[in-house]
């Protein structure tokens, strides 16, 4: 049986790229493993997590901020995978492929995170006082 958060796209994304980014950091030099291998790993488990504990949160006003912090990661892994391209640690079909499936993963968590305001503002007009969430998985 699946965990409520693995039927969200955004997690299945965003699972999807950690999957990646760990393949594509493998063969980084020892120096950069508590460096930027280390770092990009972080940002990319992070947005699956943050979704993930998201999930489970009763309060709107929560669930979105865990939402928004896996927003935020996907844009600390950009710039992970940008930099790590620069030097030739990654090469530009790598980068392309990982730029990619984060902004794959990006669109359905920005959709989430948009219907999720959307619904709130309308079930508080409906229900003044109410900031529990109904689950949207």
């Amino acid at each position: 049986m699946a965990l409520p958060y693995e039927t969200l796209g955004a997690w299945q994304k965003a699972d999807d790229l950690v999957v990646e980014i760990y393949r594509a950091t493998r063969g980084f030099p020892k120096s950069e493993l508590y460096g930027r291998t280390s770092q990009v790993r972080r940002a990319a488990v992070a947005v699956a997590a943050n979704s993930a504990e998201g999930s489970s949160r009763q309060y709107v006003k929560e669930y979105l901020q865990c939402m928004h912090t896996a927003d935020a990661s996907l844009l600390e892994v950009a710039y992970y995978i940008h930099v790590t391209g620069r030097p030739g640690l990654i090469d530009d079909a790598t980068a392309g492929r990982l730029g990619a499936m984060r902004s794959d993963a990006g669109r359905p968590l920005y959709g989430l995170i948009e219907w999720v305001r959307v619904r709130w503002r309308r079930e508080l007009l409906s229900t003044p006082g109410s900031r529990k969430l109904v689950r949207p998985i």
